[in-house]
């Protein structure tokens, strides 16, 4: 079994290599968008993790719970931003 800080060192040399793998949609798209990426992506994610001999997450198991995973994330842009950017410009 490998460490995390491995498996992430794997991810991110695989991603260099260039998998193939479109970006999955931000967290903020429609379930049938995930759905989508989920339904056309999901076996090309399950190879890869298993040529790399990473675990596959629980989320993984089904369109349901890989759109539940998407939707929890928050990804910063747009009009969000992280705690205290707005008070770092103020005190300039």
């Amino acid at each position: 079994m490998k460490t995390i800080a491995q498996q992430i060192g794997m991810v991110e040399e695989k991603k260099k290599e260039s998998v193939g793998l479109p970006k999955p949609f931000p967290s903020d798209a429609p379930s049938r968008m995930h759905k989508s990426y989920y339904n056309n992506n999901i076996d090309g994610i399950k190879k890869l993790y298993k040529e790399q001999g990473i675990e596959l997450p629980g989320y993984f198991d089904s369109a349901d719970s890989y759109i539940d995973y998407r939707k929890s994330q928050k990804q910063y842009g747009g009009r969000v931003q992280p705690r205290g950017a707005q008070r770092s410009s103020e005190t300039r």
